[in-house]
């Protein structure tokens, strides 16, 4: 156990902390976790098995990343299947209470600011911002540089929708199926 490392937080055997990776109190790490080199991890939280983490990440208080999903009885989208494990990349800053699905890829320098979700099967290009409270429902594919505020909500239901690079998503948007939004080129 390092030095940064609290003796209120569990972290399995086969887990894999780089080098100066702060742990806060509280903390589960579950099996065949990797944390880059020098990324912090607040209190509270949980990093469900094969999460991969990059380096210099950020995660505050309470959040969870590599969730299973949930199947309701009646779910239309939401089906039984082998997801990969969450991957996480590279100085990109997870707000408090957020919650990664496992089955997610989130590339480098990505702010999913506090009580985001980010679902199974989604990809979240570099750069991105995930506001508050947004919900990235499955199934959809944000591409690099995009500003998703509070309320925006790419959405799953029925099928998939994809965003490409830089635009910025207007509050109260539900983008369905087929939508593409791409650089306005200014």
């Amino acid at each position: 156990m390092s030095a940064t490392q609290p003796t209120t937080s569990v972290v399995h055997p086969s887990a894999v902390l780089g080098h100066d990776v702060q742990l806060g109190e509280g903390c589960v790490i579950e099996a065949d976790v990797r944390i880059g080199p020098g990324s912090r991890v607040g209190h509270h939280v949980v990093i469900h098995a094969g999460t991969e983490v990059g380096e210099r990440v950020r995660i505050d208080d309470h959040a969870t990343l590599g969730k299973h999903p949930m199947r309701a009885a009646n779910s239309a989208t939401t089906k039984e299947q082998e997801l990969p494990a969450l991957k996480v990349g590279d100085e990109s800053i997870v707000g408090t209470g957020v919650v990664l699905y496992r089955g997610a890829a989130i590339a480098g320098r990505v702010l999913m600011a506090d009580l985001c979700t980010i679902r199974e099967n989604v990809t979240i290009g570099r750069g991105t911002i995930v506001g508050r409270g947004v919900t990235v429902e499955n199934v959809c594919t944000i591409g690099r540089y995009v500003f998703l505020p509070q309320f925006a909500r790419p959405d799953g239901r029925p099928a998939a929708g994809v965003i490409q690079a830089g635009p910025w998503i207007s509050f109260g948007i539900l983008i369905l199926k087929g939508t593409t939004a791409e650089e306005s080129g200014d």
